[in-house]
């Protein structure tokens, strides 16, 4: 009797200490049946450990694909009676979304020296997880701004420098305009010639509206008209 105390002290404090770590502490045998688990791992089933006892992870909703994971990697460990640290491993919580874990498994032998059940102990790494992928994301979202901002730059020094050679294109011909004779028809060409320079001129806006860019717009200002309306005011 003294001995069976013992033994019931002993596990009792047991369960305590891993009652009051925040990693997830259980055992399973071959078929994947829980024989022990913690109250941070029933926490994270929104169960107790007494109902989470005996029952899988089907019970509790883990797809097939996940739990074939799961046991392949436990079978791995018994059969090679050597513990073995599984980087990823994934169980699902109380709201149905999945928490990703590192879990070291333990083999535990018989007095016969084989082995049909494991111990696992569990860190949590969905968070982790999480904000390696927020990482990633962010980094993507910077390329993409710096490969937007380079393909700018580009487009707006192309779009300046047609803008250069554009400009004979679209103040030549009104000059020519006053320099011919009114009934020449070379002021038919000349008139088609500012039309596709101010066609191709549009096009330019658009091509640094693209890079992000305002060009200077240029406006002829009448300084008579000007300092009459300002006299007159």
């Amino acid at each position: 009797n003294g001995h069976k105390l013992l033994i019931s002290r002993e596990l009792a404090m047991l369960t305590n200490v891993m009652d009051m770590v925040s990693l997830y502490v259980y055992a399973k045998d071959r078929d994947g049946v829980y024989l022990m688990v913690n109250e941070a791992m029933a926490t994270a089933y929104n169960t107790t450990a007494n109902t989470m006892v005996g029952k899988t992870d089907k019970d509790f909703g883990l797809c097939d694909e996940l739990i074939g994971q799961n046991m392949k990697h436990d079978h791995e460990v018994m059969d090679s009676v050597m513990e073995k640290t599984f980087p990823e491993e994934a169980i699902k919580n109380r709201e149905g979304e999945v928490i990703w874990l590192q879990t070291t498994k333990r083999p535990i032998l018989n007095e016969e020296g084989e082995c049909n059940i494991v111990l696992c102990i569990s860190e949590i790494l969905t968070e982790r997880k999480e904000a390696a992928k927020r990482e990633k994301a962010l980094k993507e979202k910077i390329g993409k701004s710096e490969k937007m901002e380079s393909v700018g730059v580009l487009a707006s020094g192309i779009a300046h420098d047609l803008n250069n050679m554009l400009s004979p294109l679209l103040g030549y011909p009104e000059l020519i305009h006053e320099m011919i004779p009114t009934e020449n028809p070379s002021h038919e060409l000349l008139e088609e010639i500012e039309k596709a320079a101010k066609q191709a001129s549009g096009l330019i806006q658009g091509l640094l509206t693209m890079a992000r860019r305002n060009t200077k717009q240029t406006e002829v200002i009448d300084m008579n008209n000007m300092l009459e309306e300002f006299l007159n005011s």
